[in-house]
């Protein structure tokens, strides 16, 4: 495989998309015009959004992979994230470039060494991101860009036409193979970028070295830890990206702030444990599922802006009311391409995958040959829990986050 960007994985040419999706690319893509309008001031979530996506947080947060994930779970860590995710990314002068970074190369033994969780949660995220007007990113090591940039087509279906500017996986080599050409394609992404986000991604412990949940470690050959950098200050004194951080075990890249909770609490965690903090994390039961109730928390969050504005009721100061009305006329003028009709739940529909995109994630992901990080299965597993299992919590979360959505 040629380092480089692999495409922009739009619909199968002459080929129905993965799932079946009942907006046309127009009405996708008004809903992202829209979207870019909206998205111009610091979100301040109601009372009654702040309560749904508390909703969500706790669902992801019930430890059904029973890694006694509890004391590092704390109220508030979803909210946190999708907030600072969106503030960040629609700030005065941001480049409103996202970087997503997954891959956790535990299967060493096997190519590709990727597991089932992080890709498609990466995916997911990368298609809520897209429709609500950003542009996504995704860097990752050679052997694993196949099943990222296969969890990024089916996660995507019909959403992209050929004038899109669709998420993009980056493909760069694992540390070993690394030269001055890969960090001048890092340099400039990183300049191109206001934010990155962690999912499910391998973090350096103590020792400097990426191990897995029993300890072993995840070497030069699997890891380029040159994309771990984009967490860290730039050597040019330029600002640092924001980031944030999803993950599962302690192990995983930006939970460093957690680390000395991960070394009292995890099994092994003094020796696992990354050291590389985030600006806001969320620890979940499985890493993809923060990254579904991510999707949907910014689903609740974009919504609600779209109510304030439609109603006039931003709660900004009066200093930014002419802002506010602006962009309210603005938002006014999409009337006519039929993106402010729609329902809650076809809103829904083109900003989070549902189960069925999730479900064609996941085994895109097995067909590119990722398999479960526990059984070393193809199947539909994650983290030891059957495919099943993962489409019923994003219906779960789909249906708080509906109730949540006032038209």
């Amino acid at each position: 495989m040629s380092r480089g960007l692999l495409g922009t994985c739009g619909a199968r040419s002459g080929s129905q998309p993965f799932h079946t999706q009942s907006w046309e690319i127009r009405e996708n893509a008004a809903v992202r015009m829209a979207s870019r309008l909206l998205l111009v001031a610091k979100f301040r979530s109601n009372p009654r959004v702040a309560r749904g996506i508390e909703q969500l947080q706790l669902i992801v947060q019930r430890d059904e992979g029973r890694r006694g994930i509890s004391p590092l779970t704390q109220p508030g860590q979803l909210l946190a994230v999708a907030t600072e995710l969106l503030d960040a990314a629609t700030a005065t002068g941001s480049t409103n470039g996202v970087i997503i970074l997954t891959g956790f190369p535990c299967m060493r033994d096997r190519t590709p060494p990727t597991e089932t969780d992080g890709p498609p949660g990466a995916a997911a995220v990368a298609r809520s991101l897209h429709a609500l007007g950003m542009r996504v990113r995704l860097p990752i090591e050679e052997h694993s860009a196949a099943v990222l940039d296969q969890c990024i087509e089916a996660t995507m279906g019909g959403m992209v036409d050929a004038h899109d500017d669709a998420p993009l996986v980056l493909s760069f080599p694992a540390a070993a193979d690394w030269d001055a050409a890969d960090d001048a394609r890092l340099t400039t992404l990183r300049a191109s970028s206001s934010v990155v986000l962690c999912i499910e991604r391998a973090g350096q412990s103590a020792d400097g070295v990426c191990r897995t949940m029993r300890g072993f470690p995840m070497g030069r050959t699997l890891v380029a830890h040159q994309l771990n950098s984009l967490l860290e200050l730039p050597a040019d004194g330029s600002p640092p990206l924001r980031s944030m951080a999803i993950g599962d075990g302690g192990n995983e890249l930006g939970l460093g702030g957690l680390h000395p909770l991960i070394c009292e609490h995890v099994p092994n965690g003094a020796v696992i444990g990354c050291v590389v903090p985030a600006h806001a994390v969320l620890v979940a039961s499985v890493s993809n599922w923060g990254a579904y109730a991510l999707c949907h928390a910014l689903a609740l969050l974009a919504w609600d802006r779209r109510q304030q504005i439609r109603s006039g009721a931003n709660g900004t100061s009066s200093a930014s009311s002419a802002s506010s009305a602006s962009s309210a006329s603005s938002a006014s003028s999409i009337n006519d391409t039929g993106c402010t009709r729609l329902s809650a739940a076809a809103y829904l529909d083109v900003v989070a995958p549902d189960s069925a995109a999730v479900r064609h994630a996941i085994l895109a992901a097995n067909a590119a040959g990722a398999v479960d990080g526990i059984t070393a299965q193809a199947g539909g597993a994650v983290d030891g829990m059957p495919l099943e299992k993962q489409c019923a919590v994003v219906e779960e979360l789909r249906a708080v986050c509906l109730e949540h959505m006032v038209d």
